[in-house]
């Protein structure tokens, strides 16, 4: 059994308009897990994801806070209140994007099966995380 206290491992800011913050906690190229990508992300108040997809499929628990998902398929917009202890799926290739409507950080669990291929701000965060990890 292993043990994470994701509170020690380093994130990645995400600056404004979709200003939050991501910590990986497990990935394959992290070297720590080979089936998915888990990570936390931290979406500041009035703030969001922004509307994107991602080659995997996308499973998120909501841990605190409170606000919107919003999937886009074939241009039909679907939006859905989400709150503590709700679980949210976004399907491989599928457009989605999830909003902060509270004053606090909306902090999300995420997992990607299988995990991300990644670029720009989550290729930072895993190189973030490895160097944490191989230190550990």
């Amino acid at each position: 059994m292993v043990v994470i206290d994701v509170l020690k491992i380093p994130g990645v800011k995400v600056p404004p308009p979709f200003a939050r913050e991501l910590k990986v906690v497990l990935d394959p190229k992290v070297g720590n897990y080979d089936k998915a990508t888990i990570l936390l992300s931290y979406i500041e108040p009035k703030s969001s994801t922004g509307l994107h997809k991602h080659g995997s499929d996308e499973i998120m628990y909501v841990v605190k806070g409170k606000g919107e998902a919003i999937e886009v398929r074939e241009d039909v917009r679907k939006v859905e209140g989400v709150y503590e202890g709700c679980v949210i799926y976004a399907s491989s290739g599928v457009e989605h994007e999830i909003k902060n409507l509270g004053d606090d950080k909306l902090i999300l669990f995420c997992v990607y099966v299988p995990g991300l291929k990644a670029s720009g701000y989550l290729e930072e965060a895993i190189r973030i995380a490895k160097k944490y990890f191989d230190n550990v």
